[in-house]
């Protein structure tokens, strides 16, 4: 079985992509395993193996055809579509909101790409009063991906080798029982091993918002997610994974299909498995199983860090008192460029397959100063520089594939955009962009 150990380097990021069998691999075995199909029509039935022969036989099938349906609803590709609109007019006044976005997503473990745009309008009398959009491209992947039998394999043979040591002293045999029962323990925690404690992503992103002043924002960045996954799954998730984990008809090795076909006798093994093969689908069963508990786990947790570099280009906006009176004045800021740091922590609430909340407080931060000083001769105005950005919302399932969405966000920069304009009188007054924006509405949600 071929195995690949592949490095990647993505903005200065390195990650490890540990042994595995890819999917390539198990559709191959797929479609090789269908060829052989013809073999059982012309089994003996008055063979005393016949019985044995078709049972292990069809479970074989009926557990390659879940995990085939499995691997091609996971990397087909899925989309989500949303819109709002909202109007009001009187014989002299009109206002006008519009939203609409998509996302597209592919695959979900190991590998996962995910892409979204939106944008949300007011128009005011005819004007485009405000405007906010967002594109956003991520590749999410984690890194270690267990093989929980190959991980068995290895600390059962290392109890064998325990348990084949004879004459030992009292120092050495109390150090013999002490790793058996350490081995046994890993034993019976191998199969909690999922990989998805640890995530790395890198991203690029285009976000605007003319009420923060932010013309244009550009992003590219990459960081680590770690999260805790709750076992507990939703209706729809436990149900598939008690069909790929369904037990056999035939048990000859407890109530382990793939265990069994191990020990298969070559009279029984009409199918030709070998070793290898048997390793293809343990492993794909395994990844099938992790992918499912991260699709259908009821409540995760995570935290994100991660570091970006950011192109920015604001248009500072706002009424002051300037002249002594209200003035409304706009103010372009040459474009700025730098490295910072992001903060996430995130919660996925998932009680049932048609609802699922979802809540995130991003945290950003400059990695050179953590202050933002403005002067103007002897003025000066200084402020810790953060910008603080919540995401939350509620999908509510209606029908299969439509929705209802919930959503509330919420910005505040601690350091907005800033300038000094000199007044008649040689005085300076502080002109700054709004510094925080809060949204929420409903939205129509469709699946294509």
């Amino acid at each position: 079985m071929k195995k690949e150990i592949t490095f990647l380097m993505l903005i200065g990021l390195p990650i490890l992509i540990g042994a595995q069998t890819t999917d390539k691999e198990f559709e191959e075995l797929y479609k090789n395993m269908n060829t052989k199909k013809g073999l059982l029509y012309g089994l003996n039935k008055q063979d005393s193996n016949y019985t044995t022969i078709l049972r292990t036989s069809n479970e074989t099938y009926h557990l390659l055809d879940n995990l085939y349906e499995f691997m091609n609803r996971e990397h087909r590709l899925n989309g989500k579509g949303f819109f709002n609109f909202a109007g009001n007019e009187t014989k002299s006044n009109s206002v006008y909101h519009f939203g609409a976005g998509v996302s597209i997503d592919q695959g979900l473990y190991p590998y996962e790409l995910d892409f979204s745009a939106d944008i949300q309008t007011l128009l005011n009398d005819g004007v485009f009063v405000a405007n906010e959009s967002n594109i956003d491209i991520s590749f999410d992947f984690h890194p270690y991906v267990p093989s929980i039998e190959s991980t068995i394999t290895k600390y059962k043979d290392k109890i064998k080798e325990l348990q084949a040591e004879k004459n030992l002293s009292d120092i050495a045999k109390e150090n013999n029982e002490y790793l058996l029962k350490k081995y046994n323990r890993k034993i019976e925690s191998a199969a909690n091993a999922s990989g998805l404690w640890l995530e790395n992503y890198i991203i690029a992103k285009r976000f605007s918002e003319e009420y923060l002043g932010i013309e244009s924002r550009y992003e590219i960045g990459a960081g680590f997610v770690f999260s805790l996954y709750s076992n507990a799954l939703t209706k729809r998730g436990r149900a598939i994974r008690d069909e790929i984990n369904r037990k056999p008809e035939y048990r000859a090795k407890g109530d382990d299909l793939i265990a069994s076909l191990r020990t298969l006798a070559p009279a029984n093994n009409i199918l030709q498995l070998s070793q290898d093969d048997i390793q293809i689908i343990s492993d794909s069963r395994t990844r099938y199983l992790i992918a499912n508990k991260k699709q259908s786990s009821k409540l995760r947790l995570s935290l994100l860090l991660g570091a970006f570099y950011k192109i920015e280009k604001t248009v500072i906006k706002n009424t002051i008192n300037f002249n002594g009176k209200d003035t409304t004045m706009t103010f372009n800021v040459n474009p700025t460029n730098r490295f910072e740091s992001v903060i996430r922590l995130g919660l996925v609430w998932k009680p049932k397959d048609k609802y699922k909340f979802r809540i995130y407080p991003f945290l950003l931060l400059p990695f050179d100063k953590i202050k933002n000083v403005v002067t103007e001769g002897n003025y000066r105005d200084e402020k810790l520089d953060y910008f603080f950005y919540l995401n939350s919302s509620l999908d509510i399932e209606v029908e299969k594939r439509f929705s209802i969405g919930i959503f509330y966000k919420y910005y505040y920069d601690n350091a907005p955009s800033r300038v000094f304009v000199k007044q008649l009188d040689n005085t300076y007054v502080l002109l700054s962009a709004q510094p925080q924006k809060s949204s929420f509405g409903i939205s129509m949600n469709f699946d294509f």
